[in-house]
């Protein structure tokens, strides 16, 4: 039996009041804890790096309890978070990359030095470290990307004009969409 206890026998209520060790000595609930990594932890950090969170303090926390009590005990390649995305599933590959550019994994680790001292996301317990590595992948989903400087800085890198974003263009390539709206070719290929 894992400090988890039987799956079977912990039901959502009692996994949520049960008290933890939050940073070597304070019992606190479970709920209190997520609390706390959500309201002092990811939202100040996220925002810090460029970013603006698309979800509500409550439906981060909601879903940040959701992942933890769904995933408990399973590895980050099993778990599953595809609940609660705000704007994840239109994220485009260059606002991607931006993001683990700008949050890279040392970043993360000074954040879970100081928040990862807990035993649903300590390195040192069973499944922490997968913990927070869908924690780091989930929050990408909780951003709006529309209105994060970050994304700014990515539009422009692409050349796109004040305000116009990559994700207005669906996909399109801009250099062939530019090329037919000037009729440069006269509507022919070369």
């Amino acid at each position: 039996m894992t400090y988890f206890g039987n799956k079977a026998d912990i039901d959502w209520n009692n996994w949520l009041h049960k008290d933890i060790i939050w940073d070597m000595g304070e019992n606190i609930p479970r709920r209190t804890a997520i609390y706390r990594l959500c309201k002092i932890g990811l939202i100040p950090f996220i925002e810090s790096h460029g970013y603006v969170m698309n979800s509500s303090l409550k439906e981060l926390g909601s879903n940040i309890a959701t992942g933890f009590f769904i995933n408990r005990g399973k590895s980050h390649i099993e778990s599953n978070w595809k609940f609660g995305y705000t704007d994840g599933l239109n994220i485009t590959a260059e606002n991607k990359n931006r993001y683990y550019h700008v949050i890279d994994t040392d970043e993360w680790a000074k954040f879970w030095e100081i928040w990862g001292l807990w035993c649903d996301i300590d390195v040192n317990m069973f499944r922490g470290l997968d913990r927070q590595i869908d924690i780091q992948e989930y929050m990408l989903t909780q951003i709006c990307h529309e209105r994060s400087p970050q994304t700014r800085i990515v539009n422009e890198f692409l050349g796109f004009e004040n305000g116009e974003n990559i994700s207005e263009h669906e996909g399109r390539d801009i250099y062939l969409k530019e090329s037919s709206d000037s009729n440069e070719w006269g509507g022919y290929r070369r």
